[in-house]
């Protein structure tokens, strides 16, 4: 099964960043036939563990969730809706988060010390938390207007407190592949700071 561990979002979050595909479609009718993330499946991915059997499944929730355990929970502030890797040739939008505190990164290490005993390589990328909210069938322009309708909306429904989120666990998903997009199934919640 393809696997990977990460991080759900609160309602408010998916709810605010729903409003994306919305604004987007009205403003760059481009948008409309591309890949929008269902609500149910935004999430932010700490670490790619790729095609585990069922006796690898077990170990990785074991070493995983032994070493979230003893972290504090990350703490994500929204940032802004961007295109990737820019607005002239975009392949996605990303929600980008700042990680307070680096809370985040440091759980991605973790992660990545715990699985290196399965012989799963460690992240190399640099970590940037981010919800993928769309991606284009071919890079495809985005115009201004539809960005900033996005920003926008989104900021409107995060104002306050609503944009810092504090991420209670990780979760280790499996992805099944179909022609309508990715399908993703809950296989263990991993607590942080038990």
């Amino acid at each position: 099964m393809r696997t990977f561990i990460g991080m759900d979002l609160t309602g408010v979050v998916r709810e605010a960043l729903a409003l994306v595909r919305s604004e987007v479609e009205t403003a760059d009718a481009r948008w409309r036939d591309c890949r929008w993330v269902p609500p149910q499946n935004l999430h932010v991915t700490l670490k790619f563990t790729g095609e585990l059997d069922a006796e690898q499944l077990e170990r990785l929730v074991s070493v995983a969730d032994g070493a979230l355990g003893e972290m504090a929970a990350p703490l994500l502030t929204y940032d802004r809706v961007r295109a990737v890797p820019g607005s002239k040739r975009a392949s996605m939008l990303w929600a980008v988060f700042e990680d307070t505190e680096d809370r985040a990164a440091c759980a991605l290490r973790a992660i990545d010390d715990a699985v290196a005993t399965m012989g799963i390589e460690p992240e190399t990328r640099a970590f940037n938390p981010h919800v993928t909210l769309v991606r284009a069938r071919r890079p495809t322009r985005l115009l201004a207007e539809a960005l900033d309708a996005s920003n926008t909306a989104v900021d409107a429904a995060l104002a306050g407190d609503s944009a810092a989120v504090s991420l209670p666990s990780a979760i280790v998903y499996k992805s099944t592949l179909t022609p309508r997009g990715a399908v993703y199934e809950k296989l263990a919640i991993l607590p942080f700071g038990r």
